[in-house]
């Protein structure tokens, strides 16, 4: 049994080697875009048009797929393109806001978000990923709610009240 156990922890200990890779490489390393340009990332990048952002939001999915390939899946969130893309959080919130002259970004960053959430549920669907998670992650980064709700069909007759369950016992 100790062998399980030691293959176990010996998995783990790759896996989490490859995820430290994987952010210390956005984090510190450069990201290879879409078009093979090479963006040193040891200071953030400054995006000037739209068409820069959707390359590092390409190279972005690029690499989780290239991640996926190597044997460490790695789970799609906006803190880790963030990461990636060298800029806040609060950067990729503040392209979100109308009248800002950064919102000139803000549909790009609606079809990113669409798009991660899309690949977060298919992912999902596919059991790679767990679903009480993703689901939390959907409902608080997303916009989607747990919807519960009780409806009563015609079908469905009211219950009965105290007096008439008294009445009907024996006695």
């Amino acid at each position: 049994m100790a062998k399980k156990d030691d293959d176990k922890e010996k998995f783990d200990s790759e896996y989490a080697l490859k995820m430290l890779n994987y952010t210390m490489t956005s984090y510190f390393g450069e990201i290879e875009t879409a078009t093979g340009s090479i963006v040193r990332t040891g200071k953030a990048p400054k995006y000037e048009t739209v068409q820069e952002l959707h390359l590092a939001i390409e190279g972005y999915f690029n690499k989780l797929t290239q991640a996926a390939i190597n044997g460490a899946p790695h789970y799609p969130d906006v803190e880790d393109f963030c990461v990636y893309a060298r800029i806040s959080r609060e950067t990729f919130n503040l392209w979100q806001q109308p009248g800002v002259k950064s919102s000139m970004f803000r549909e790009e960053v609606k079809r990113f978000e669409t798009s991660l959430a899309a690949y977060k549920k298919q992912l999902m669907f596919k059991g790679a990923i767990p679903a009480v998670p993703a689901l939390a992650d959907l409902n608080n980064n997303h916009g989607y709610t747990n919807q519960t709700s009780v409806v009563k069909h015609e079908y469905v007759r009211e219950l009965p009240t105290i007096e008439e369950i008294a009445r009907k016992l024996p006695g």
